[in-house]
């Protein structure tokens, strides 16, 4: 039987050999390009076979600020697209792109943009209690790979925050060619990877090790996808908040998606919520770093606070002993947590580390 993974490569086989081929282009920016096709043909898997009216319910929403409106009627736009004239939208996403960023970049809109993806992200977890995770998921997946296009000319590196000038900052993205492996697979391997023969271990060491990755099985090509995932993921969900002040709260060493192991629960979340309504001071602007002995396999946690939307939000960034590090933000008004546990298969585990950050917040 064949994984899921290459079931997914099979798909796109079809799309890539027909739009992911070379033309005059550099390589990055055909790099990107091949990228940009592997997010439509997952955006047009979320969409497939939807009815139009529940996509509506899915997609729309009311937005009432006139600095996001632009964006959220390019996107809706590239959305329907999708799921009427899948083609099309493949065939023209890159140019999308491409077209998009020049106009953010021209007329300095980044802080904008980024406003505007936490609008979608804020929306996304009320979409996901009406039932419409998949396709709001794909959403947020179309504004990420946008995102990935601010940095077309330096692609090793991503975008982590907005400078209080409305500038983008920058920095090394800890595994900005994981996925190139997969493509040479696709152009040495095709017969492999159509289900003609059988993709060996050999194929897969000399596929994705020229990159730096110790690559022998399908599970391990998953196990990477996972970790550059859970990385791309949070790092954009934090770059709303993060500033020449706040930089310290970026992720340095990547999160490995191990079994966590978290420390045990004193009183419930909502008692620790309910002292922080009525906290009347802010920890110092530099933020302050908690070391723990005896906390599961939290080492420490680095913690800052923003005003940001007429409330106080809580950073955090949280240090393992073996696992790497990942980030998340509390909303002490709006009581909105956001961890990468969230939304997952684990959710017992985003309400553990939520019960723990919330109540080192109210002792703090």
């Amino acid at each position: 039987m064949k994984s899921y993974l290459e079931e997914e490569l099979n798909n796109l086989l079809v799309y890539q050999k027909k739009y992911g081929k070379r033309g005059k282009e550099t390589w990055a920016e055909w790099i990107l390009r091949k990228r940009t096709i592997n997010i439509a043909c997952m955006i047009i898997s979320s969409v497939a076979g939807m009815d139009f009216s529940d996509f509506e319910l899915a997609l729309y929403f009311q937005c009432n600020d006139p600095k996001v409106k632009g964006f959220l009627k390019s996107y809706e736009m590239q959305m329907e697209e999708a799921a009427i004239k899948p083609e099309r939208f493949v065939e023209n996403l890159d140019f999308f792109y491409h077209r998009t960023c020049l106009y953010i970049e021209e007329n300095h809109l980044f802080q904008e943009f980024f406003d505007f993806y936490e609008i979608l992200e804020k929306q996304r977890r009320l979409k996901i209690q009406q039932g419409h995770k998949q396709i709001f998921d794909a959403y947020i997946s179309l504004l990420m790979q946008q995102v990935i296009y601010f940095c077309r000319n330096h692609i090793e590196d991503s975008v982590v925050g907005v400078t209080d000038a409305g500038d983008l900052i920058f920095r090394k993205n800890p595994h900005p060619y994981s996925d190139l492996g997969s493509y040479m697979l696709e152009k040495n391997y095709p017969a492999y990877l159509n289900g003609t023969k059988k993709i060996t271990s050999e194929h897969l060491y000399r596929a994705y090790q020229p990159y730096g990755y110790e690559i022998h099985s399908m599970e391990e090509i998953e196990s990477l996808e996972a970790m550059v995932k859970i990385y791309d993921n949070n790092n954009c969900m934090m770059i709303p908040y993060i500033n020449e002040r706040t930089l310290k709260m970026q992720i340095v060493e990547p999160y490995r998606h191990f079994i966590p192991n978290f420390p045990r629960q004193w009183k419930s979340t909502e008692f620790y919520q309910e002292k922080l309504q009525h906290r009347n001071y802010m920890l110092p602007m530099s933020g302050v770093t908690a070391k723990f002995h005896n906390a599961g396999d939290i080492k420490k946690i680095r913690f800052m606070e923003v005003l940001r939307n007429d409330q106080i939000v809580l950073l955090y960034r949280v240090s393992t002993d073996y696992n790497g590090e990942y980030s998340g933000f509390y909303g002490t008004k709006s009581k909105m947590f956001y961890s990468i546990f969230e939304n997952t298969n684990q959710p017992e585990w985003h309400e553990k580390i939520k019960n723990f950050i919330v109540g080192i917040d109210k002792r703090t």
